[in-house]
């Protein structure tokens, strides 16, 4: 798998905690010039799927989008995923995208309320999001998913379904839909820490989030992960790669890499990112994993597909010590009713889909 990432664009939205700069346009080429360099792997590496994240990789100039979609051998890609700002979807992107193989995008659409998506300061509105749809397939790109987000200050049950049904009516393959959630050093938080924003309670957020559950499976959507849901034989590639402990590439500001044992995440600065790689050295930290760092991030990723952690796949990957120990650690908790337990799995039920994090922190190593 390939990740690279676009940590440009053109507004912050307030939410974000991603790697992402605004107004930094005149690096952009250097920007495509020190992922070429920091492309490095052998020619023996053949990924089965790209994905450009971002950031806002739709803003770039076509000539450097096209730059970063030609980086890889394609020749084994069976997923090649582009995020895109509804904004940007124009005819011209689309031919672009065709012509370079990329046959999956992902759009941030997020809400489709005007007023709400000018409180995230998103750029786009409701009825840009039906016109990228329609640029879209008629570029022949029938592989689009859509994100949402639930949870806005005074957001009702009623508008929520309202998001939900507007969203089903362009019949996207896949939606995914997040809570609206406070990040470390984002406008939001100052909001909420200054009394400016209220956020909703978690009992409407847990009603929000069942509500999506029943209401797109309704509409033929498999709920395959904690926040993402998708028509038969449309899950993300690369995105199960990741929850499959599956060894990654990044490339890019602020990309993580995961391989042999070993993790690594670039510097997030993106001066330092561009004079280090040019340098022929990408500032990085580098994490070597040990026993305990496996354990909880196979429990961690595994937990949040609907699959659940499989006990002989988790024995081949960390053996039967960690199989006995992570055993002992659900028949605790399972009373609550949060998992369910049986001779080849640990799942969460519906119960417990909402309480992932708390049940992942209990299964974790001591």
């Amino acid at each position: 798998m390939l990740y690279i990432h676009v940590p440009f664009c053109r507004s912050r939205c307030i939410y974000c905690g991603f790697t992402s700069s605004v107004g930094m346009e005149t690096l952009m080429e250097q920007y495509v010039e020190a992922v070429e360099r920091e492309w490095t792997v052998d020619s023996g590496h053949y990924p089965l799927s790209i994905y450009l994240g971002g950031g806002t990789p739709s803003i770039l100039p076509h000539p450097l989008l096209r730059r970063l979609l030609r980086l890889a051998d394609r020749s084994r890609v069976v997923e090649f995923t582009v995020e895109c700002n509804p904004d940007d979807v124009t005819p011209e992107l689309c031919q672009l995208l065709v012509v370079e193989g990329v046959n999956r995008v992902s759009m941030g659409a997020q809400t489709f309320s005007d007023e709400r998506l000018r409180f995230l300061h998103r750029r786009h509105t409701a009825e840009g999001i039906r016109v990228a749809m329609h640029n879209l397939r008629q570029a022949g790109i029938d592989n689009i998913s859509i994100d949402l987000i639930y949870g806005f200050p005074g957001q009702t049950i009623d508008d929520w379904r309202s998001d939900i049904h507007a969203a089903l009516a362009l019949e996207p393959q896949h939606l995914s839909a997040y809570a609206l959630t406070v990040e470390d050093g984002t406008p939001l938080e100052r909001m909420v820490s200054r009394g400016e924003v209220i956020l909703p309670s978690d009992d409407l957020y847990r009603e929000m989030y069942y509500t999506m559950i029943d209401t797109v499976a309704n509409h033929g959507y498999e709920h395959y992960e904690i926040s993402n849901f998708a028509k038969p034989g449309r899950r993300s590639r690369h995105n199960s790669s990741y929850w499959n402990l599956t060894p990654y590439i990044g490339l890019g500001c602020g990309a993580s890499s995961f391989a042999d044992g070993k993790r690594w995440t670039n510097t997030t600065d993106l001066h330092k990112y561009i004079s280090s790689t040019m340098a022929g050295q990408t500032e990085r930290d580098i994490e070597v994993l040990n026993a305990t760092d496996a354990y909880d991030d196979y429990i961690m990723l595994r937990l949040r597909t609907l699959d659940g952690i499989n006990l002989d796949d988790m024995r081949r990957h960390l053996g039967n010590d960690a199989v006995s120990y992570c055993l002992r650690q659900a028949h605790r908790i399972v009373k609550t009713g949060y998992i369910s337990i049986s001779d080849t799995d640990i799942r969460l039920t519906r119960k417990g889909l909402f309480m992932t994090d708390w049940v992942t922190r209990e299964l974790f190593a001591e």
